[in-house]
């Protein structure tokens, strides 16, 4: 009986109780982007892998200079904008591996068709060799 009066949602308990229940609710508001800044990491460092330093050296400085600024954001325990520069760097580093891509595909085509300009050649010359 005497917790249930204690307990009692009066005007006071709620007044009093509030205040607490907003600051454990800020507290564990938003986690820190780890898995963010780590997805984003790992991106950069295969649009590396792939090439990005020679095909698209421009968009792969950004993603770095992107992850940093979420790195220091994170540090600052600004976790939404760490988590929306994390998302931009990882966007960032796609956009240099899909270029790095596209430029080698073109490469290949490239020497594809150059090769078979030279089978033809090749092929023309045994057929003037034969007659």
């Amino acid at each position: 009986m005497l917790i249930r009066r204690i307990f009692r949602p009066t005007l006071l308990n709620r007044f009093f109780l509030f205040p607490v229940y907003s600051l454990v609710v800020s507290c564990t508001g938003t986690p820190p982007p780890y898995e963010e800044i780590t997805r984003s990491s790992y991106v950069i460092e295969e649009a590396q892998e792939d090439g990005a330093q020679i095909h698209a050296p421009l968009e792969l400085r950004q993603a770095h200079q992107t992850l940093e600024k979420a790195q220091q954001a994170l540090k600052d325990e600004r976790y939404e904008e760490a988590r929306n520069l994390a998302s931009v760097a990882e966007i960032e580093a796609e956009l240099a591996k899909s270029k790095t891509e596209a430029i080698k595909n073109k490469q290949a085509a490239e020497d594809i068709q150059e090769s078979i300009l030279v089978l033809k050649q090749e092929s023309l010359r045994y057929q003037s060799i034969k007659q």
